[in-house]
């Protein structure tokens, strides 16, 4: 998956993003490289939505795309319910 964030592909893990406690840290350098919230969530033990509203936060577009992707899932079920329907 590809990075995200600014200055991740140029300095190191946590370079980009001083200031964070250790664990505002952790997930975000885990979002910056790529994982999913739900496997953030997963892996350090916390609530997705815990996740999810400290990565909108530290990463403005982020939500964008939170949305975008939820709206392509909402539009292939749709899709498909459509196609299934019709056959």
């Amino acid at each position: 998956m590809a990075r995200r964030g600014t200055g991740c592909a140029v300095r190191g893990a946590g370079q980009h993003h001083r200031g964070l406690t250790p664990r505002e840290l952790a997930i975000m350098d885990r979002w910056d490289a790529g994982q999913s919230i739900r496997q953030i969530a997963r892996e350090l033990g916390r609530d997705v939505e815990a996740v999810r509203k400290l990565v909108i936060y530290y990463d403005g577009a982020a939500e964008h795309r939170l949305h975008c992707s939820g709206m392509q899932a909402s539009n292939a079920a749709f899709l498909s319910a459509l196609r299934e329907a019709r056959a």
